[in-house]
């Protein structure tokens, strides 16, 4: 015997999905929790998990945050990337392993198609050499 798909049941929260939908049409970042204590006060006698269910369904998707591009004249930018590039033994100690590091920086140049790319290697980077690697591209 197969059974059929049953028929809707009714819910406590079907005669106040009106005032649900009208204050998130009005407030969008209304929370669950708030229009659970206002339908509370008209009358509603069923639970919280049946709200915030609803208000998952329902509450209006935030706008997608506009992509604002980041522009500059040549000469201007730079684009820096750190990586950990190999494991290595230290040459006094061969039971101490230290991180090769890597900071790859690309410079955009006189134009936006020429580029000018750099690459060291150190154990470790400090604000010092980083800084001193950047300050020789002059614009």
């Amino acid at each position: 015997m197969r059974y059929g798909t049953r028929p809707p049941v009714a819910r406590k929260i079907d005669a106040f999905r009106g005032i649900i939908d009208a204050r998130l049409s009005e407030f969008s970042r209304l929370t669950a929790t708030r229009l659970f204590a206002e339908i509370r006060a008209t009358g509603y006698a069923g639970g919280y998990t049946q709200v915030k269910v609803y208000v998952r369904q329902v509450r209006p998707a935030p706008p997608a945050d506009p992509i604002v591009r980041f522009e500059t004249p040549p000469g201007r930018q730079v684009q820096a990337d750190f990586a950990e590039w190999l494991d290595i033994t230290d040459v006094g100690n061969p039971k101490k392993r230290s991180k090769l590091e890597a900071l790859q920086a690309i410079f955009l140049c006189n134009t936006f198609t020429s580029r000018e790319t750099a690459t060291r290697f150190a154990l470790r980077y400090g604000e010092r050499m980083v800084l001193g690697m950047l300050s020789r591209f002059k614009p």
